[in-house]
Protein backbone atom coordinates (compact mmCIF):
# COMPACT_ATOMS: atom_id res chain seq x y z
CA UNK A 1 0.00 0.00 0.00
CA UNK A 2 1.31 3.25 -0.82
CA UNK A 3 1.40 5.96 2.46
CA UNK A 4 -0.64 8.80 1.59
CA UNK A 5 0.99 12.21 2.13
CA UNK A 6 -1.41 15.14 3.35
CA UNK A 7 -0.45 18.46 4.47
CA UNK A 8 -1.86 19.71 8.15
CA UNK A 9 -4.57 21.45 6.12
CA UNK A 10 -5.47 18.62 4.10
CA UNK A 11 -5.22 16.03 6.62
CA UNK A 12 -9.22 15.39 7.72
CA UNK A 13 -9.74 16.20 11.29
CA UNK A 14 -11.83 13.59 13.07
CA UNK A 15 -15.03 14.64 14.45
CA UNK A 16 -16.23 11.70 16.60
CA UNK A 17 -17.78 12.40 19.64
CA UNK A 18 -18.23 10.70 22.93
CA UNK A 19 -20.43 10.36 26.09
CA UNK A 20 -18.23 11.95 28.80
CA UNK A 21 -15.12 12.91 26.33
CA UNK A 22 -14.16 16.68 27.11
CA UNK A 23 -12.65 19.29 24.15
CA UNK A 24 -10.24 21.61 24.74
CA UNK A 25 -10.10 24.37 21.85
CA UNK A 26 -6.38 25.06 22.11
CA UNK A 27 -4.81 29.04 20.67
CA UNK A 28 -2.26 28.10 18.09
CA UNK A 29 0.30 29.21 20.55
CA UNK A 30 4.45 29.72 19.95
CA UNK A 31 6.02 26.58 21.04
CA UNK A 32 9.85 26.65 21.77
CA UNK A 33 12.76 24.94 19.77
CA UNK A 34 16.41 24.61 20.74
CA UNK A 35 18.21 23.95 17.77
CA UNK A 36 21.38 22.29 18.60
CA UNK A 37 24.35 24.60 18.55
CA UNK A 38 26.21 25.70 15.24
CA UNK A 39 29.47 26.57 14.48
CA UNK A 40 29.62 29.92 12.73
CA UNK A 41 33.75 30.24 12.63
CA UNK A 42 37.06 28.69 13.68
CA UNK A 43 38.88 31.54 14.88
CA UNK A 44 42.26 31.09 16.26
CA UNK A 45 41.63 27.31 16.62
CA UNK A 46 38.42 28.14 18.49
CA UNK A 47 35.39 27.15 17.61
CA UNK A 48 32.40 29.66 17.97
CA UNK A 49 29.33 28.41 18.61
CA UNK A 50 25.18 30.25 18.14
CA UNK A 51 22.51 29.06 20.17
CA UNK A 52 19.30 29.19 18.80
CA UNK A 53 15.69 29.60 20.56
CA UNK A 54 13.27 29.24 17.56
CA UNK A 55 9.17 29.95 18.00
CA UNK A 56 7.57 26.77 16.41
CA UNK A 57 3.72 26.63 14.57
CA UNK A 58 2.29 24.85 12.30
CA UNK A 59 3.53 27.01 9.44
CA UNK A 60 6.59 25.76 8.71
CA UNK A 61 7.82 28.40 6.45
CA UNK A 62 7.22 31.26 8.59
CA UNK A 63 9.91 33.54 9.07
CA UNK A 64 10.94 35.61 12.66
CA UNK A 65 11.90 38.57 13.66
CA UNK A 66 15.30 37.97 15.68
CA UNK A 67 17.15 39.07 18.54
CA UNK A 68 21.00 38.48 18.25
CA UNK A 69 22.02 38.09 22.11
CA UNK A 70 25.14 38.86 23.32
CA UNK A 71 25.51 36.71 26.96
CA UNK A 72 27.51 38.73 29.18
CA UNK A 73 30.79 37.31 30.94
CA UNK A 74 32.91 40.11 32.25
CA UNK A 75 34.43 39.31 28.81
CA UNK A 76 35.57 35.81 30.19
CA UNK A 77 34.37 32.43 28.55
CA UNK A 78 30.55 32.89 28.22
CA UNK A 79 27.30 30.15 29.70
CA UNK A 80 25.08 30.42 26.80
CA UNK A 81 22.81 28.52 29.52
CA UNK A 82 22.66 31.36 31.81
CA UNK A 83 19.31 33.48 30.22
CA UNK A 84 17.68 30.46 27.78
CA UNK A 85 15.01 30.40 29.92
CA UNK A 86 14.13 33.91 30.21
CA UNK A 87 13.92 34.52 27.13
CA UNK A 88 10.98 31.87 26.79
CA UNK A 89 8.57 35.11 27.00
CA UNK A 90 10.28 36.59 23.60
CA UNK A 91 10.28 33.01 21.73
CA UNK A 92 6.96 32.82 22.86
CA UNK A 93 5.68 36.05 21.41
CA UNK A 94 6.93 35.20 18.06
CA UNK A 95 10.23 36.28 18.17
CA UNK A 96 13.71 33.90 17.62
CA UNK A 97 16.70 34.60 19.90
CA UNK A 98 19.81 33.80 18.69
CA UNK A 99 23.09 33.49 21.37
CA UNK A 100 26.52 34.42 20.22
CA UNK A 101 29.50 32.76 21.33
CA UNK A 102 32.53 34.94 21.44
CA UNK A 103 36.24 34.24 21.94
CA UNK A 104 36.83 35.41 25.97
CA UNK A 105 39.62 37.19 27.72
CA UNK A 106 42.33 37.20 28.30
CA UNK A 107 43.83 35.08 25.81
CA UNK A 108 41.47 37.16 22.88
CA UNK A 109 40.52 40.60 24.08
CA UNK A 110 38.70 43.87 22.41
CA UNK A 111 38.13 44.26 19.26
CA UNK A 112 37.37 40.24 19.08
CA UNK A 113 34.44 40.27 20.47
CA UNK A 114 32.74 42.45 18.45
CA UNK A 115 34.10 41.24 15.28
CA UNK A 116 32.88 37.92 16.44
CA UNK A 117 29.81 39.70 16.69
CA UNK A 118 29.24 40.64 13.27
CA UNK A 119 30.60 37.46 12.05
CA UNK A 120 27.73 35.91 13.44
CA UNK A 121 25.12 37.92 12.04
CA UNK A 122 26.90 37.40 8.61
CA UNK A 123 27.08 33.59 8.50
CA UNK A 124 23.26 33.72 9.76
CA UNK A 125 22.31 35.70 6.82
CA UNK A 126 23.89 33.27 4.79
CA UNK A 127 22.50 30.69 5.67
CA UNK A 128 19.08 31.60 5.95
CA UNK A 129 18.11 28.46 4.58
CA UNK A 130 19.02 26.65 8.04
CA UNK A 131 17.31 29.34 10.30
CA UNK A 132 13.42 30.80 10.51
CA UNK A 133 14.97 34.81 10.32
CA UNK A 134 13.44 37.43 9.02
CA UNK A 135 16.10 39.38 7.59
CA UNK A 136 14.18 42.48 7.25
CA UNK A 137 13.72 42.47 11.53
CA UNK A 138 16.79 42.14 13.59
CA UNK A 139 17.96 43.74 16.83
CA UNK A 140 20.95 43.17 18.65
CA UNK A 141 21.27 42.89 22.65
CA UNK A 142 23.20 42.32 24.98
CA UNK A 143 23.66 42.18 29.08
CA UNK A 144 26.73 44.02 31.19
CA UNK A 145 29.42 42.93 29.19
CA UNK A 146 27.52 41.85 26.51
CA UNK A 147 25.94 45.36 26.74
CA UNK A 148 28.85 47.07 25.73
CA UNK A 149 29.88 44.22 22.99
CA UNK A 150 26.32 45.01 21.40
CA UNK A 151 26.48 48.68 21.33
CA UNK A 152 29.97 48.63 20.27
CA UNK A 153 29.15 46.32 16.99
CA UNK A 154 26.06 49.34 17.00
CA UNK A 155 28.21 52.02 16.88
CA UNK A 156 30.07 50.49 14.27
CA UNK A 157 27.36 48.70 12.20
CA UNK A 158 27.78 51.11 9.14
CA UNK A 159 31.43 51.45 9.22
CA UNK A 160 34.41 49.01 8.73
CA UNK A 161 35.55 49.32 12.02
CA UNK A 162 36.35 46.05 13.71
CA UNK A 163 34.56 43.95 11.00
CA UNK A 164 36.90 40.93 10.13
CA UNK A 165 35.14 40.61 7.26
CA UNK A 166 34.07 44.22 5.60
CA UNK A 167 31.20 43.10 3.93
CA UNK A 168 27.75 44.98 4.17
CA UNK A 169 26.00 43.76 7.02
CA UNK A 170 22.12 43.80 7.23
CA UNK A 171 20.15 46.90 8.61
CA UNK A 172 19.03 46.97 12.13
CA UNK A 173 15.58 47.49 13.27
CA UNK A 174 16.90 47.92 16.84
CA UNK A 175 19.64 47.63 19.94
CA UNK A 176 19.11 46.66 23.69
CA UNK A 177 21.51 47.52 26.25
CA UNK A 178 20.83 46.18 29.55
CA UNK A 179 23.36 47.45 32.43
CA UNK A 180 26.29 47.45 30.02
CA UNK A 181 29.74 49.36 30.52
CA UNK A 182 29.87 52.31 27.78
CA UNK A 183 32.96 54.25 29.32
CA UNK A 184 35.21 52.58 31.44
CA UNK A 185 36.86 55.57 32.40
CA UNK A 186 34.22 56.98 34.42
CA UNK A 187 33.23 53.50 36.30
CA UNK A 188 35.08 54.52 39.12
CA UNK A 189 33.36 58.53 39.36
CA UNK A 190 30.10 56.11 41.22
CA UNK A 191 29.71 54.16 44.43
CA UNK A 192 30.71 50.01 43.27
CA UNK A 193 31.66 47.22 44.99
CA UNK A 194 34.61 47.28 42.56
CA UNK A 195 37.53 49.04 41.97
CA UNK A 196 37.30 49.12 38.09
CA UNK A 197 40.65 50.96 37.82
CA UNK A 198 42.64 47.94 39.63
CA UNK A 199 44.93 45.80 37.37
CA UNK A 200 42.88 42.47 38.17
CA UNK A 201 38.94 44.45 37.52
CA UNK A 202 37.40 43.12 34.36
CA UNK A 203 38.16 46.13 32.15
CA UNK A 204 41.93 45.98 32.91
CA UNK A 205 41.43 41.90 31.98
CA UNK A 206 39.30 42.93 28.72
CA UNK A 207 41.86 46.14 27.63
CA UNK A 208 45.11 44.19 28.54
CA UNK A 209 45.65 47.64 30.55
CA UNK A 210 44.35 49.55 33.63
CA UNK A 211 41.84 52.61 32.09
CA UNK A 212 43.92 55.25 33.49
CA UNK A 213 47.13 54.47 32.37
CA UNK A 214 46.05 55.16 28.68
CA UNK A 215 42.77 57.22 28.48
CA UNK A 216 42.68 57.24 24.72
CA UNK A 217 43.36 53.71 23.95
CA UNK A 218 41.00 53.54 26.34
CA UNK A 219 38.60 55.69 24.69
CA UNK A 220 38.91 53.69 21.33
CA UNK A 221 37.44 50.74 23.00
CA UNK A 222 34.19 52.28 24.07
CA UNK A 223 30.81 52.60 22.13
CA UNK A 224 30.53 55.97 23.84
CA UNK A 225 32.85 57.68 21.69
CA UNK A 226 31.83 56.22 18.42
CA UNK A 227 28.29 57.82 18.51
CA UNK A 228 28.39 60.95 16.67
CA UNK A 229 25.63 63.30 15.32
CA UNK A 230 26.20 61.49 11.93
CA UNK A 231 26.58 58.34 13.24
CA UNK A 232 23.72 55.58 11.57
CA UNK A 233 22.56 54.04 14.71
CA UNK A 234 19.40 52.07 15.26
CA UNK A 235 16.72 52.72 17.90
CA UNK A 236 18.01 51.77 21.42
CA UNK A 237 16.68 50.90 24.23
CA UNK A 238 18.64 50.73 27.73
CA UNK A 239 17.68 49.42 31.16
CA UNK A 240 19.87 49.56 34.39
CA UNK A 241 19.05 48.80 38.17
CA UNK A 242 18.93 51.31 40.77
CA UNK A 243 21.58 49.64 42.89
CA UNK A 244 24.22 48.14 40.50
CA UNK A 245 26.88 46.96 42.59
CA UNK A 246 28.72 45.61 39.22
CA UNK A 247 28.47 48.53 36.66
CA UNK A 248 27.48 51.81 38.26
CA UNK A 249 23.66 52.45 36.80
CA UNK A 250 25.47 56.15 35.71
CA UNK A 251 27.29 54.12 33.22
CA UNK A 252 23.46 53.96 31.57
CA UNK A 253 22.65 57.43 32.73
CA UNK A 254 25.88 59.04 30.80
CA UNK A 255 24.75 56.84 27.60
CA UNK A 256 21.45 57.96 27.71
CA UNK A 257 22.57 61.77 27.59
CA UNK A 258 24.58 61.35 25.14
CA UNK A 259 22.25 59.48 22.92
CA UNK A 260 20.01 62.42 23.25
CA UNK A 261 22.67 65.17 22.74
CA UNK A 262 23.69 63.40 19.28
CA UNK A 263 19.83 62.99 18.40
CA UNK A 264 19.50 59.57 18.60
CA UNK A 265 16.44 57.57 19.36
CA UNK A 266 16.81 55.92 22.38
CA UNK A 267 14.50 54.70 25.62
CA UNK A 268 15.86 54.66 28.98
CA UNK A 269 14.30 52.62 32.14
CA UNK A 270 15.46 52.55 35.81
CA UNK A 271 14.98 48.88 37.38
CA UNK A 272 14.30 49.99 40.80
CA UNK A 273 16.08 48.45 43.48
CA UNK A 274 17.73 45.81 40.92
CA UNK A 275 21.46 44.72 41.27
CA UNK A 276 23.80 43.89 38.33
CA UNK A 277 20.69 41.96 36.24
CA UNK A 278 18.84 39.05 38.03
CA UNK A 279 15.34 38.01 38.17
CA UNK A 280 14.06 41.29 38.24
CA UNK A 281 15.25 42.04 34.51
CA UNK A 282 12.95 39.08 33.34
CA UNK A 283 10.14 39.69 35.28
CA UNK A 284 6.73 40.46 33.79
CA UNK A 285 7.27 44.36 33.46
CA UNK A 286 10.64 44.44 32.27
CA UNK A 287 9.59 41.71 29.72
CA UNK A 288 6.43 43.84 28.45
CA UNK A 289 8.72 47.11 28.30
CA UNK A 290 11.16 44.85 25.96
CA UNK A 291 8.39 43.35 23.73
CA UNK A 292 7.17 46.57 23.59
CA UNK A 293 10.07 48.63 22.17
CA UNK A 294 10.35 45.49 19.65
CA UNK A 295 6.89 45.19 18.35
CA UNK A 296 7.22 49.40 17.83
CA UNK A 297 10.56 48.88 15.86
CA UNK A 298 9.24 45.99 13.07
CA UNK A 299 9.49 46.77 9.66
Amino acid sequence: MEEPFYTYDEFPENLSAEAGMKVIYGKDEMGITCRPDVVYAVKDGMELHLRAMLPTVLNASRRYPTIFHIQGSAWLQQNLNSHMGDFSPLVKAGYAVILIEYRYAPAHRFPCQVEDGKTAVRYVMDHLDEFPVDPHNLFLSGDSSGGHTAMMMAATWNTMEFDAEKTPLPALNGGIDLYGSVNCLTMNDAPSAYDHMAAHSAASNYLGFCPPDDPAECQRRMPFFYIHEDTVLPPLLLMHGSKDRTVPFTQSLELYRHLKAMGKTAEFYKVKNADHGGNVFYCRATLEVILDFLNRHLA
